[in-house]
């Protein structure tokens, strides 16, 4: 931006805010004025909540400034802001994130919610400020700094987690204690106040409920929601959860006036889709995770539509491979096993069953297998 155009940028700024306070005077005086790469983080990050048109700004940004303060553009015109609302204003203004930042040093910052103010001697300050504002967090959740605590009766504020950790260290952990409220960024970007240890307790076990959420992964789901009918009425399933409670009451014949209305997609871990339009795939897919059992796989009664296997047939068998040149010898290797077992265990495909009359049906993969295990009509085999 050059300096013809900042000048312009400025003077359609003070002609939006003639009626009020929020800008002040602009100039060159660049004395005590740094580049400042945290100032530009903040300014991204002040942008992206105005775009999205987030509502409650000033928590989300993490401190307030103490104004005035005064900033540089692209290393020329220098502004002072007078109130937020000024420094809102020069964000609208501004199309882009290109935008080089200086702020004049040192100036202060407040958290209102912890009554804490802190002076910015520096930028290696404001870039540690920055950082512990957790604008983004992977985490359930992060604290945001600084906070207070007790030891021995005298509080201490503590502006980092490399300080808090340092203190843990010096002292017993039972004798560092909390001074509330303490803010916390959720990894949704929701900020919360914790007001007490009863709050934060809360906090720890929705965390822990997420986790485990989070570690039940699901080997196949649907795509949700998917439309049903129970005692004559259309419904929708909205979730995984949902899906699995009407399979285990269809199951269970606590309920037969429940219909499943097919086709549904399937989306398995590897976000691979395929579509079934059967009850028994369903169960196949969702309850048992697409894995086969004695019952179905390897007792070789198979499903009325098929004969026998055709031979010689590959399987890897814990990670090894072995070949099976005839149904006895297949028998005999599966005669001891259980169905815990029975996981370690895939057919090498492709494979070729013979039907009950005698055609050759050949199947790619293992959802073709489940396809033709829970067959309901052997004639579409047949025409296949």
């Amino acid at each position: 931006m050059t300096y013809f155009l900042l000048i312009i940028f400025s003077f359609s700024i003070f002609l939006g805010c003639e009626n009020d306070d929020s800008i002040g005077d602009n100039s060159s005086n660049t004395e005590n004025i740094q580049e400042s790469a945290s100032l530009e983080d903040f300014m991204v990050n002040f942008r992206s909540y105005l775009q999205n048109e987030e509502e409650d700004i000033e928590d989300l940004l993490c401190f307030d400034f103490i104004y005035p303060i005064k900033l540089q553009f692209d290393e020329q015109l220098v502004i002072t802001i007078e109130n937020f609302e000024g420094l809102k204003e020069i964000i609208e203004f501004q199309s882009t994130d290109n935008t080089k930042y200086g702020i004049k040093f040192p100036f202060q910052i407040s958290f209102p919610k912890v009554g804490i103010t802190k002076d910015i001697l520096n930028e290696d300050i404001f870039e540690e400020t920055i950082e512990n504002c957790n604008f983004e967090t992977e985490e359930c959740f992060e604290v945001q700094f600084p906070v207070q605590v007790n030891i021995y009766g005298s509080p201490l504020i503590i502006y980092s987690i490399d300080q808090y950790e340092d203190i843990i260290e010096e002292y017993d952990e039972q004798d560092v204690i909390n001074i509330f409220p303490v803010i916390v960024r959720m990894n949704t970007g929701e900020i919360r106040i914790i007001e007490n240890n009863q709050q934060l307790e809360s906090l720890l076990e929705e965390c822990e409920d997420d986790e485990d959420n989070e570690a039940q992964a699901y080997c196949y789901t649907l795509d949700f929601p998917v439309e049903y009918t129970i005692n004559d009425n259309e419904d929708e399933i909205e979730n995984h959860g949902q899906l699995l409670g009407l399979i285990e009451t269809f199951i269970s014949g606590n309920n037969d006036n429940i219909e499943f209305d097919f086709p549904y997609t399937v989306i398995s871990e590897d976000d691979e889709e395929f579509e079934i339009e059967d009850f028994a795939l369903l169960v196949h897919y969702i309850k048992f995770c697409g894995d086969f059992h004695l019952e179905t796989a390897f007792d070789f009664s198979y499903h009325e539509c098929i004969s026998s296997l055709k031979y010689p047939l590959q399987m890897t068998i814990s990670g090894n491979t072995v070949t099976f040149q005839n149904q006895t010898q297949h028998e005999n290797h599966f005669s001891d096993y259980d169905e815990e077992t029975i996981e370690n265990v895939e057919y090498v495909y492709p494979i070729t069953f013979y039907l009950n009359n005698q055609e050759e049906y050949t199947i790619e993969n293992e959802i073709e297998y489940a396809e033709l295990i829970f067959a309901e009509d052997c004639e579409e085999l047949i025409e296949d």
